[in-house]
């Protein structure tokens, strides 16, 4: 029978070195987190803001008289108002890590309503899915990744 062992020598030495190495990843990993809040907030902004016109037109809400042409289905919304793009803030929660994206509108819930569309079996109108944060968060979970893998291959 062959039989192998491994030891770590100075166990103590690297027991130091991989708590020295939490100790300072975590703020450097919070700060990944809300630059990449930022970047998913700005993109979900911009690709409402470069939204084709396709939709139909209508009566802007608070514009009065003024004209407004909707995004078309599949389409992140166009700017109308700007209400959508003004509620949409990042929620940092430093102790827990963690970092939310999201808008602060619930009521009526119309963010909702434009991410995923709305059922008309629930007594709204049909509005088809005009996605913006989803796409926007897919575009940068990649960023996300990397910097992380940066971020613990720099304390090793």
């Amino acid at each position: 029978m062959l039989n192998i062992t491994v030891k770590i020598k100075d166990h103590d030495k690297v027991q130091l070195k991989l708590d020295r190495m939490k100790k300072n990843l975590v703020p450097i990993l919070f700060q990944i987190l809300v630059d990449n809040a930022l970047k998913t907030r700005n993109t979900m902004i911009k690709s409402m803001e470069e939204s084709p016109p396709l939709g139909r037109t209508y009566r802007s809400r608070k514009k009065g008289k003024m004209w407004h042409i909707a995004s078309a289905p599949g389409y992140p919304p166009r700017v109308d108002t700007g209400d959508l793009i003004a509620s949409i803030i990042p929620d940092v929660r430093e102790g827990e890590l963690e970092v939310e994206v999201g808008s602060i509108i619930t009521s009526p819930p119309y963010p909702s309503y434009l991410e995923k569309g709305v059922d008309p079996l629930y007594g709204t109108q049909l509005i088809l899915p005009r996605p913006y944060a989803w796409p926007a968060l897919e575009a940068v979970v990649p960023e996300i990744k990397n910097d992380i893998t940066k971020a613990i291959v720099n304390l090793l």
